[in-house]
């Protein structure tokens, strides 16, 4: 399969186009893709199927499976009969780069660290007579799209920590404007209403911060773990020297703890649970956390996987990045270290963070990494949580996608260092071992929950075999998780919202995924809520029904004097922000499907101005979400 992988990206760099929308929303998904037989390019390409094929089929592809590779890897380049290049224009609009650049950072003893940056249209071979270190390739789409666009890319003749700190200065140079957009609608007040607590968390920051640069001091050379997670602090500094370049001047200015404080916001709402000297605000703040995300991974007959992760979070967070990190790392400091299997990783993310959040993640060991959040409602675990011997989320996430090469290995590495905060239930799905038309191998999905104190992983290839899907929404699966976590006393208390297989989502994932044998059917199940009609949104509420008991949330579209048993089912400034969903074929380009916003279509778009929530920051947004779903083709692939 790994070798299927690498001839399927060497193929697909002969493909230029970048970003391209799929069909309007009364067309569907293939009408609008055309694979050309008057093209020299696709048929010269079948050809050389047709020879692989006949040279014999490699592991866990039969000719179906290779169509497929092909087809994904021209289905930016052979749209529509013909091959769009990167200065061609569709339907007479402005090319999709046109707010768009290239950065190549350098080092030279004279001078350390530089930045050069060239205009978008510029020739996409390297500048010659640059020795790079690091370059970024940043397109702002957010307005035509929902999304901003960034490629970063390292070259493996550097060391390891100069890679890390120039990809980071080259992403903070080119993202400036969104970093800082980011920083006033999600940062810039957080502490305005609670000082107290902020000070309590400024402080567990700063031990940690101390207890982190004390074992990087120690380890980084001796522990290829601790050598990764001195990379990604290495990474998120050369975001800041990069922003801080780029802002040279002007009143754009944000601290390194701003930009720690956006790495971590994953992290933020379970230390402000753990430190709040308040219990039972804190208890409060769980509940009105508790549901975010949804996760379905879905067997297609026995010829794919699907896997597609839609996020909910606040409204004001809706400035997103689709981002590929290409970095040729080494497993460890020694100098003659194997290269890491995830160097190359694309992802959902946000201004200024080195990790997804999302998250979502396709990475080219072979594994698609995603999670939903799972609620702490039980107290007494939050004594767990510490700024010694603990390392956030984001930082184990992003360093076992690096270093693992399975499922059972993944989970083994983020269970080090257990922080107690952001406690999901991670989801790993091994494409490198599915075959298709074949029984599923062992290995194929491994799932892991955390708590503070606690990690649980399993091996569950035996529960997608059986049940053809695996969905996931915010409750734990194994039963020590949901006891321990306090989730069984809260299905006690307010009902089968939070029961494992009699809420909302368990229900109309079990209805619904029947439904789903293509792209279109996927998607839309995804993006599924008709609260309103449906019988599995309704509840003992005024109005009978609520918004939030769908695939994709619309809790602002719930009225704010209505009535409602527990908070989650009623007004809320949050929802569903986005869709993203990948296949087979997709995966093995790291490409996957997206979509920026809430889900509209029967609900009326999200639209700022004519919202309630128009007084929430949204610096940098579009005012409509009415976005279509996009494929990135990555340039540096």
């Amino acid at each position: 399969m790994k070798k299927w992988i690498r001839l399927v990206l060497e193929l697909s760099r002969l493909a230029r186009t970048d970003s391209y929308n799929l069909a309007p929303s009364n067309q569907s998904w293939s009408s609008k893709i055309v694979l050309s037989w008057d093209n020299p390019l696709f048929v010269s390409l079948l050809s050389c199927w047709f020879c692989f094929w006949r040279g014999g089929k490699m592991k866990g592809l039969n000719r179906f499976g290779v169509i497929l590779l092909l087809q994904s890897a021209f289905l930016a380049g052979v749209f529509c009969g013909d091959l769009l290049e990167d200065d061609q224009q569709i339907n007479n609009a402005p090319p999709p780069h046109i707010h768009g650049k290239f950065a190549y950072v350098t080092w030279t003893k004279e001078k350390g660290y530089d930045i050069k940056i060239f205009a978008a249209g510029y020739a996409a071979a390297d500048p010659t007579g640059i020795d790079w270190v690091a370059k970024g390739r940043y397109q702002n789409m957010v307005n035509k799209t929902g999304w901003g666009i960034l490629e970063v890319e390292t070259r493996p003749t550097w060391p390891d920590e100069m890679q890390m700190f120039a990809a980071g200065l080259a992403e903070g140079y080119l993202t400036r404007d969104l970093i800082f957009y980011f920083w006033q609608n999600i940062i810039e007040h957080y502490c305005d209403e609670k000082p107290t607590l902020c000070k309590f968390l400024q402080k567990f920051i700063t031990q940690n911060q101390d207890w982190v640069k004390d074992s990087i001091f120690k380890m980084k050379d001796a522990s290829s773990y601790w050598h990764h997670v001195n990379l990604m602090y290495q990474q998120v500094e050369g975001i800041q020297a990069g922003f801080q370049k780029a802002s040279n001047g002007t009143t754009f200015k944000l601290s390194s703890l701003d930009l720690l404080l956006i790495n971590i916001l994953g992290d933020l709402g379970d230390l402000e649970a753990a430190l709040d000297p308040n219990p039972q605000k804190a208890k409060f703040a769980d509940m009105m956390k508790d549901g975010h995300c949804s996760v379905l991974i879905k067997l297609i007959g026995n010829r794919d996987i699907y896997a597609s992760h839609v996020t909910w979070w606040r409204y004001e967070s809706m400035l997103r990045i689709l981002k590929r990190y290409n970095f040729p790392l080494k497993t460890s400091a020694a100098a003659d270290s194997a290269p890491t299997p995830g160097s190359s990783i694309s992802m959902s993310s946000y201004p200024g963070m080195v990790w997804s959040m999302d998250d979502f993640y396709l990475i080219s060991s072979g594994l698609l990494v995603t999670e939903t959040s799972i609620a702490n409602f039980n107290q007494n675990l939050w004594s767990k949580v510490s700024p010694k011997n603990s390392l956030y989320t984001g930082i184990r996430a992003m360093v076992a996608n690096r270093l693992a090469n399975d499922g059972r290995q993944w989970t083994k590495l983020f269970t080090l260092f257990n922080s107690g905060t952001y406690n999901n239930q991670w989801m790993v799905l091994n494409y490198g071992l599915y075959e298709p038309e074949k029984p599923l191998n062992a290995g194929v999905l491994w799932i892991l929950e955390q708590l503070p104190g606690l990690m649980v992983s399993k091996d569950v290839t035996s529960v997608l075999n059986k049940t053809g899907y695996w969905a996931s929404y915010n409750i734990p699966y194994f039963e020590d998780i949901y006891q321990l976590s306090g989730s069984s006393k809260m299905q006690q208390k307010f009902g089968d919202y939070y029961s494992l297989k009699e809420c909302p989502r368990a229900k109309i994932f079990a209805r619904d995924q029947s439904k789903v044998h293509d792209i279109d059917s996927m998607m839309q199940l995804m993006r599924y809520n008709d609260y309103q009609h449906d019988p599995l949104s309704r509840c003992n509420c005024t109005p009978p029904y609520s918004a939030i008991n769908a695939i994709s949330a619309r809790s602002e579209l719930n009225p704010e004097d209505g009535k409602y048993p527990f908070p989650s089912l009623g007004y809320r400034k949050m929802g569903a922000t986005d869709m993203k969903l990948a296949t087979l074929d997709s995966f093995l380009l790291q490409q996957f499907i997206a979509i920026a916003g809430p889900t509209y279509d029967p609900l009326p778009p999200f639209q700022w101005s004519k919202s309630t929530l128009n007084k929430l920051p949204h610096n940098g947004m579009p005012d409509k979400f009415e976005f279509e779903p996009i494929i990135h083709r990555w340039k540096w692939l």
